[in-house]
């Protein structure tokens, strides 16, 4: 079989991962975005991701309806030529958008997919209710999928004397890239909160500055430029794209991983951190706690950092006791990309 996947290998291995799974499987696999709009290829699979790849970053056709009527006539040309489609959902539309341009586009994918893949069942019903077309579709679930392709063997001393943090702190780590909807100023207080005595916050990911209104774009500039040269006692800022080949050494450092999202559907930085044994806490929104069965975890109540608190002493209270299994090989087995791909592929035998 020829998959056409509308992603490129790069910084996101959750894209590396799925090709080199479906390669294994015995497929051959033609990447990028140009190839949807460019290419001759009649693929017998197109995957799509991330619908605004397409429209958004694609400049030679007007923003709107000529846009849109340029991605459905390729679309139309694809199932015309006999390709089955397959849309993956990973959020309900692009993260803080307002417009209706962007759920045109989402709908005009979900309308055109033979298969809408989901990462737990609750996507399932959100998708529903917000694109009623997606009901009439064949929905499936199939796990996020490990990041074992990042995984080495880190020793979590010798990383922190990298990173330049005391080894005796417990080390909360928020990571990824900074925006609004990720709740980098509700994880700040709920670190105020804490009652740990060696508290240690780790931020490392870079910050988006383009959804803040300028004055306040600005100023954030000019913080976190210092936040970053501090020697701050308590915490440490790396505000810059994190390299893959860094993850081993940022996770390895820390003992707990927080997130702060105030909303979303998925998160891959869940699995980062039950691929490397990090326990985690997280609101009690979209796939989480799904993308989290098997693994060690606390959730608290979205945008509330009275209960986020509560959820990170508790969990700190059971590491530093040493009362949890950070035994991750039931949680990696059920999230292989090995399952992803044969429930995929078995909806297009």
């Amino acid at each position: 079989m020829t998959i056409l996947l509308t992603e490129n290998p790069g910084y996101n291995t959750y894209v590396n991962s799925l090709i080199l799974a479906y390669q294994k499987a015995g497929h051959q696999v033609i990447c990028g975005s140009n190839n949807f709009f460019w290419s001759n290829i009649k693929p017998d699979l197109l995957h799509i991701h991330w619908p605004e790849r397409l429209y958004k970053w694609y400049v030679l056709r007007k923003p709107g309806k000529e846009q849109y009527n340029y991605i459905k006539e390729r679309l139309e040309k694809f199932k015309n030529s006999g390709t089955k489609i397959i849309y993956t959902v990973h959020n309900l539309l692009p993260h803080h958008s307002n417009e209706q341009d962007d759920y045109n586009f989402y709908n005009l994918i979900i309308e055109y997919a033979d298969v809408i893949h989901h990462h737990c069942p609750k996507s399932i019903d959100l998708v529903g209710e917000k694109f009623p077309k997606a009901k009439e579709k064949i929905n499936i679930v199939a796990n996020h999928g490990d990041y074992l392709i990042d995984f080495k063997k880190t020793d979590k001393y010798s990383s922190r004397r990298k990173l330049d943090i005391p080894e005796n702190k417990f080390v909360i780590l928020n990571f990824g890239s900074q925006q609004r909807y990720k709740g980098n100023d509700l994880i700040n207080k709920t670190f105020n909160k804490l009652n740990i005595r060696n508290k240690f916050l780790l931020t490392a990911g870079n910050f988006r500055y383009d959804t803040f209104p300028f004055p306040k774009n600005y100023l954030l500039k000019i913080k976190n430029h210092f936040s970053e040269k501090s020697n701050s006692r308590t915490r440490k800022y790396i505000f810059r794209s994190i390299h893959p080949d860094e993850i081993p050494t940022i996770f390895s450092a820390s003992d707990l991983v927080f997130l702060g999202h105030t909303n979303g559907l998925t998160s891959g930085v869940l699995n980062l951190a039950a691929t490397f044994s990090r326990p985690v806490v997280f609101p009690d929104i979209g796939c989480f706690e799904y993308q989290m069965q098997e693994w060690v975890y606390e959730k608290y109540k979205a945008g509330d950092a009275d209960s986020a608190k509560i959820s990170i002493e508790k969990l700190y209270s059971k590491i530093v006791g040493s009362n949890i299994n950070l035994n991750n090989s039931r949680w990696l087995e059920i999230n292989s990309w090995d399952n992803y791909v044969n429930k995929i592929l078995a909806n297009f035998n």
